[in-house]
């Protein structure tokens, strides 16, 4: 979700974001850093009027495993985050 919606869409019904990393073959472990990055598609709304959106780590199912903090989407356009050595089961799906 973003901080400029307040309806409470979830990121990827209200922008165009498209994920770079991870691929989807990269694996990230519990306890070590691991790097998201994304890009504008350059359509309505663009990221750069997004302000602060709420990112998570899902596995499988769209299960959440880990809430992240909040990034703001306008001024960056990766973050780094450590998964929880405790999140859960290893998930390839």
């Amino acid at each position: 979700m973003c901080g400029n919606h307040a309806n409470g869409h979830r990121l990827d019904t209200i922008s165009r974001l498209q994920v770079i990393q991870p691929a989807a073959a990269t694996v990230c472990h519990g306890g070590q850093p691991c790097q998201a990055q994304w890009l504008d598609d350059g359509q309505e709304p663009l990221l750069t009027a997004m302000g602060p959106c709420y990112v998570a780590l899902y596995a499988g199912n769209e299960e959440l495993i880990q809430q992240i903090e909040p990034v703001d989407v306008s001024t960056t356009d990766s973050l780094t985050f450590t998964p929880s050595p405790n999140a859960g089961p290893n998930s390839n799906t």
